[in-house]
């Protein structure tokens, strides 16, 4: 089973999110905060993260992902947000992000992006392996 990281600051997407991912024979673990992902990321083996960039807790997205990126440099990490302009996209994808998604998500967008990273972990893992 993979593992997988949810931060949000919102704790309803959490729960939703969560619920959606269940069914996915993976583990998900949530958290509001970018120091207690950080702490999740060097005890877990993450193969995907999921982060808001807009965190109201001190961090945001981007330097949450720089930091995961150090401690688990296979990890694919994915920026949400309710709202992404140009310019901030072209940052996201600068600092790192490997895919952005604009929230609110659906339960068929959310099994279509995990299921499909799933599969890209697999052929990287492989490759290097």
């Amino acid at each position: 089973m993979k593992n997988l990281l949810i931060v949000d600051d919102n704790e309803e997407i959490l729960d939703i999110y969560s619920r959606i991912l269940s069914p996915l024979n993976v583990k998900v673990f949530i958290t509001e905060t970018g120091a207690e992902a950080i702490k999740i990321a060097k005890e877990t083996d993450l193969f995907l993260t999921l982060l808001d960039i807009h965190l109201g807790n001190g961090m945001n997205g981007a330097t949450l992902q720089e930091q995961i990126k150090i401690i688990s440099p296979m990890t694919i990490n994915i920026a949400m947000s309710g709202y992404f302009e140009s310019f901030s996209t072209i940052f996201l994808r600068a600092s790192g992000f490997d895919d952005m998604l604009e929230k609110p998500l659906t339960t068929k967008c959310l099994h279509g992006i995990v299921n499909y990273y799933k599969s890209v972990h697999d052929r990287w893992m492989n490759i290097i392996q």
